[in-house]
């Protein structure tokens, strides 16, 4: 049975680091989701609709929604600065997602 140090762990191995350039768009609202990404330094610009309605400081993870709910992405994210950010494809995603809700599940039965 998986512990979450495990769930962790997998999670990690399957991560590939990623560099963005200030100015960078990462994500692009309306497009589908391939990749949910883990901040691992730099700052960011969040954008719905062209309107600025938020920002990451150094920290923070975006683009799980897509992923989740197999829907377009909800908003678009701009590097402001140069930035190292941490990916995790759809697939793999999905799997670990599936995996922790099913034990979740037999746990409770």
């Amino acid at each position: 049975e998986d512990t979450p140090k495990e769930q962790t762990s997998e999670v990690m191995d399957a991560m590939f680091e990623r560099k963005v350039t200030a100015e960078e768009k990462v994500i692009e609202q309306g497009d589908d989701g391939d990749n949910f990404y883990v901040i691992d330094g730099g700052k960011f610009d969040i954008f719905v609709n062209e309107k600025n309605v938020g920002s990451y400081n150094e920290e923070g993870s975006f683009g799980e929604l897509a992923l989740m709910y197999n829907t377009p992405r909800a908003a678009s994210i701009v590097a402001t600065t140069d930035a190292t950010i941490w990916g995790l494809d759809r697939a793999t995603f999905r799997r670990i997602m599936l995996v922790a809700a099913f034990k979740k599940r037999k746990m409770h039965e």
